[in-house]
């Protein structure tokens, strides 16, 4: 009896329902090693390149333990990075702005994988302002926590916390 799954049945039972299927290829193994071979080796393996010689130059100063950079999707240019201490932090024209966008300090506390973790901005940002994110807590658990930003776009509602998940 001939199979259209990938792969054939071991045992069929008394019924179609009581089946057991392996892992078996319908194919030989044999001829999947040579096929991946002759890819790796095919023409353009011949013709590979040099690595490309990469540099960094900054872009910005006056941050530390930064965890993650990211943009709100707006329009509006600005980054935001997330800083392991439990600050959020606008960069805008290459310069970090004086104001604080969102502060989790008291929350969070900085050392090792724990601290302020992430940031995603909600697709619709521009319209509802929600945002997300991912940190620590005192104790070191883990938190996904949603943001409101402020109508102005410059600073998140602390107050407008909503706990997601914790664990």
């Amino acid at each position: 009896q001939r199979h259209e799954a990938p792969f054939m049945p071991l045992h069929a039972g008394r019924a179609a329902h009581t089946a057991h299927w392996s892992m078996t290829p319908r194919f030989p193994i044999r001829a999947a090693v040579l096929l991946s071979g002759a890819l790796l080796t095919g023409p353009g393996a011949a013709a590979q390149t040099a690595a490309p010689s990469v540099t960094f130059q900054p872009f910005v100063s006056g941050l530390t333990q930064v965890t993650a950079i990211t943009h709100a999707g707006d329009g509006s240019g600005r980054l935001f990075v997330t800083q392991q201490d439990g600050r959020v932090r606008v960069v805008t024209g290459g310069r970090v702005q004086p104001q604080v966008f969102l502060d989790l300090r008291s929350l969070t506390r900085a050392g090792g994988e724990r601290g302020l973790l992430g940031l995603a901005f909600d697709p619709a940002f521009k319209t509802i302002r929600r945002l997300y994110v991912h940190y620590t807590d005192r104790s070191g658990n883990t938190v996904l926590a949603r943001y409101v930003a402020a109508s102005s776009g410059t600073t998140a509602d602390p107050a407008s916390a909503k706990t997601l998940f914790t664990a």
